[in-house]
């Protein structure tokens, strides 16, 4: 959208919106560190979603725009929002046929799987 002209290079680099998915590795170790908890099993949950399937995308898209759309707007205004999320069904399946396949906490190289830590707290 900066090479169109329809947005300027310096409102994109002013823009930050912090997203992190910790690998398992990483929460193990947060969990780990306090000494009331541990570990018991990691769970995979399976929601049964294919993510070639027609009304994925779309389905992703709403959900994402859910989550963020009161920000984009605060920051670039409606109508670019608008158009943000017009491209956004072309650009998040790039980036799924371009992604290596990694495993994090809430996020696997597979789009309908979920891994969650089941805890214990040994205080008890």
């Amino acid at each position: 959208m900066v090479k169109e002209g329809l947005i300027s290079e310096d409102l994109v680099d002013a823009f930050n919106f912090p997203v992190f998915f910790p690998s398992v590795s990483e929460v193990k170790e947060v969990i780990t560190s306090n000494s009331h908890l541990n570990i018991e099993r990691v769970d995979e949950i399976h929601f049964g979603v294919d993510p070639s399937s027609p009304g994925y995308i779309q389905s992703w898209k709403m959900h994402v725009r859910a989550a963020s759309e009161g920000i984009l707007c605060k920051h670039f205004g409606q109508n670019l929002t608008d158009d943000i999320f017009d491209r956004y069904p072309e650009n998040i399946e790039q980036f799924f046929k371009t992604s290596r396949s990694t495993t994090h906490l809430g996020k696997t190289d597979k789009a309908d799987k979920v891994l969650l830590p089941v805890l214990n707290d040994d205080a008890s």
